[in-house]
Order: C-alpha cells, then structure tokens, then sequence
C-alpha cells in the first residue's frame, strides 16, 4: 500500500492511518520527524516494505529448522533442511525465534545508520551548494557595483584590479583585501543580501567598495576620463555645470555621494539618464 505524505481531505487518507495525520493549513499531514518530501515517504515505506519480506523470509528458514536442537542453532546453516529433527522443546523454538527477531532488528539498525548517513550528505550537499551560491552572488554584485556605480568600466583592467587585491602581498592592496572581506552575502529568512562595513547593512557594504574606489592605487584600473577627481568644473548637473556625475565621461564619485545626500530624487534621475541603477 502507498501513502502519501500529505492528503487534500481526511477521506482520502487510507483506511487506519487517520490517527497518524493531522489537519493544518486545510489539509492533512503525515507529521513524522525528519520525512519532509513524498520522496522521504516513498523510501520509508520501501524500508518497510523491505523490512517485512525480511521478517517472511526469517519465518520461512525458521520453519525449515523447527525441529532442530536449540545446541545446534549455531551450526544451522550446515544442516540439511529436508532433514527432520524429533522432539524440539517449545521453549527452544522460541529462542529460536527471538534469535531472528534480533537478527531482523540489527538489519532495521543498519538500513537506519544508512538513511542518517544519506540524510547527513544531502545536508552537506545542501550548504555546499548555498556557501557556493554565496560566493558567486557576492563576485557578480562586487564586480557589477565596481563597474557601473564606481566607474571601472574597462572589463578586462577591472578583472586584473580584482585578482590583484586578492592575491598580491604588495601593502595597499593587501590592506583593500582586508577590507573587501568585511563585505558578505548576509542570509535573511530565505533571502540573500550583501552586506558589509561596521554595521554589516547593504549602504555599508556600498560604502566600503566607494573607499576601494577611491584609493589612489585603484585610479591605474580605471579609465583616464575617470580620474579627473571632482574640482569646480566636475560638480555633476546638480551644481549647475551640466555634467552627470554617473556618465562614464563625467563620472565623478564625490559628486554622486553629493547628490544622494541632498538630493535623492536628482540621482536617481540623473543615474537613470546615464544607465546605472542606484
């Protein structure tokens, strides 16, 4: 008989399993420890399934040997079942069957050692591939924030800026590397943000990358046209010159840290004229 883990209605539950369900969020489930998909059902009712032909088949060599002499217990697998064996006390059967009853029970322990083990390498397998996740969603929005808010826009200098802070031993980038690890994929109920800096938000995070920008060492991986620096006639629109501070030709961080200070609405209209999402 197959049952499933969960049932829409009481009336499809097979008949005596009710006991074993409860109702919540308007339907019916199995609440076993540990069993969380029809998947974990399917195997556990195969377990038993092949929990029950064991004890058959320990039924059937039992009978074979009915009449053996419990002192010859030890030695049954030599006997000739077709033999039969006179006078077996009823007490001695019993011994008999306790015998393949633990036999069967160690079988049980030893398919659950193996389904404890499986269980522990889904587990690992599971934040395995969640640390990886991780990783890889931290990489893409470094290099995507680098590149588009931060002005490295130059692809392949912005790979050779990032394996240089990861692994050079020179000190500025040794001490840029310090800092970037404070920056971390941060996991909110299912949910997964970069966070960064002391207080370990998104806006922290934000702000530990524009301090990477900002170093002098970082200038030689970016475009000429990016390091102006910010003087009087690199203000950005907002102070009046009619440059953008998010435009690749204008790009000026200073400003734009400005702008998002005093003047929200205008970055946010001025970041979307020049493409990039703040």
């Amino acid at each position: 008989m197959k049952i499933k883990l969960t049932y829409t209605s009481k009336d499809e539950i097979p008949s005596g399993l009710e006991t074993f369900y409860e109702e919540r969020d308007g339907a019916w489930h199995l609440p076993v420890e540990g069993v969380k998909t029809q998947g974990d059902v399917d195997r556990a009712m195969a377990a038993m399934d092949k929990q029950k032909n064991l004890r058959i088949e320990a039924e059937k060599e039992l009978a074979k040997y009915r009449d053996i002499d419990l002192d010859k217990w030890e030695k049954v697998k030599d006997l000739d079942p077709d033999k039969k064996y006179d006078g077996l006390d009823p007490k001695d059967e019993k011994e008999i069957q306790k015998r393949i009853s633990e036999a069967v029970r160690d079988k049980e322990k030893e398919m659950q050692a193996q389904y404890r083990k499986r269980e522990d390498e889904l587990l690992a397998e599971k934040t395995g591939l969640e640390d990886k996740f991780k990783r890889t969603h931290l990489e893409q929005w470094r290099r995507n924030v680098l590149a588009e808010k931060f002005g490295f826009t130059n692809l392949d200098n912005l790979d050779t800026f990032i394996l240089k802070i990861e692994h050079s031993d020179l000190p500025d980038f040794v001490e840029i590397n310090r800092i970037m690890k404070s920056i971390e994929v941060s996991d909110d109920n299912g949910r997964f943000k970069v966070v960064g800096g002391e207080l370990k938000d998104e806006k922290g995070a934000l702000e530990v990358l524009e301090s990477v920008a900002k170093r002098e060492v970082a200038k030689n991986f970016r475009p000429a046209a990016n390091n102006q620096g910010g003087g009087a006639g690199n203000r950005g629109e907002g102070a009046g010159t009619g440059n953008n501070p998010y435009k690749k030709e204008t790009w000026n961080v200073t400003e734009q840290g400005r702008l998002e200070r005093e003047s929200p609405e205008d970055a946010r209209r001025m970041a979307g004229a020049a493409g990039v999402t703040i």
